[in-house]
């Protein structure tokens, strides 16, 4: 059981929302608290739930999660327990990275397995991570949004890329914490992705 804190935001177009969530415990009650509006100006805020155990509060903060990055919003930060955040920024510019990520798009078993013998795909066990492309070119990483655009990624996640061994690569996979970690790109960088 832990603290848990999102900071969300929606840009397209003339808009620009932000998007506060708290999962917070006092006195060993836990509360989902909001705080939403237009950047720069100020915020509305509500109680989601209060006083609830901790796995009704953490349903209505996933679930509160999951409607908002349905709807577009983007993680800029997220934390646990008060750990340091791993940030995913905004782009610097609207440089376009020659990637646009998809959506997952199911298949029949046949085809799952014929992938599964093609060495040039790999896989990974879905969380409920941030999603995030990375590329490696030259070195050097970048994070790529789902609009395609470059944006900058958090240095402590060279570490698991690093032990990729290619000279560049195209991942999509997920940012994923766990409360006696890191955070990380994926669990095993050897099952992150889908190499491209």
């Amino acid at each position: 059981m832990q603290t848990e804190r999102a900071e969300l935001y929606f840009r397209q177009g003339s808009s620009d929302k932000v998007y506060h969530l708290q999962l917070e415990n006092v006195q060993g009650q836990w509360s989902v608290q909001a705080q939403w509006g237009r950047r720069g100006s100020a915020l509305q805020s509500d109680v989601k739930v209060s006083s609830a155990t901790y796995e009704e509060a953490k349903r209505v903060y996933d679930r509160i999660l999951r409607e908002k990055t349905g709807k577009g919003y983007q993680i800029a930060q997220a934390t646990a327990d008060g750990n340091a955040a791993i940030s995913v920024g905004l782009p610097a510019t609207k440089e376009h990275s020659g990637h646009t990520p998809e959506l997952l798009t199911p298949i029949e078993e046949p085809e799952a397995l014929q992938l599964a013998q093609d060495a040039s795909w790999w896989f990974q066990q879905k969380f409920d991570g941030r999603r995030l492309a990375v590329q490696k070119s030259n070195g050097k990483y970048s994070g790529i949004n789902k609009l395609g655009q470059i944006i900058p990624i958090d240095s402590r996640l060279s570490e698991p890329l690093d032990l990729v061994q290619a000279k560049g690569f195209l991942a999509d996979g997920e940012i994923t914490y766990s409360a006696r970690t890191t955070p990380t790109f994926a669990s095993n960088p050897t099952k992150f992705a889908t190499y491209i």
